[in-house]
């Protein structure tokens, strides 16, 4: 009789585990510089599109490649790299392409440092 009980349980947790991949999708592409080269390790983050709530993110590889698995169907791409401005790309499910990246003009003021002995 437990062995009977066994098998129902580990049909329920097959399936429940099945079900879980089935609706799971997956978003790729690749980030790129303004020179279209690759950008290793940008943040990109899939955000709730109406308030902004992180829902998953990823790093990009060294070919800038990133994968971002989630259950949602939509929301926005957020894409940061330091020296870059901030872009939002709407996500969708499988590859986006190519997110081509802009250098950020903006530069610091005059740094003055001063040491006393």
């Amino acid at each position: 009789m437990k062995q009977k009980h066994y098998r129902r349980f580990l049909l329920l947790l097959i399936l429940l585990s099945a079900a879980t991949f089935a609706n799971a999708q997956n978003i790729t592409g690749r980030i790129i510089d303004e020179q279209s080269q690759p950008m290793p390790f940008a943040n990109v983050m899939l955000v709730n599109r109406t308030d902004s709530v992180f829902i998953a993110g990823a790093v990009t590889k060294d070919d800038g490649t990133f994968n971002i698995s989630t259950d949602k169907q939509d929301g926005l791409l957020k894409v940061s790299s330091v020296g870059y401005i901030l872009m939002y790309i709407d996500a969708r499910q499988g590859n986006v392409g190519d997110i081509q990246m802009q250098p950020d003009t903006q530069t610091l003021g005059e740094v003055v440092v001063k040491g006393y002995a």
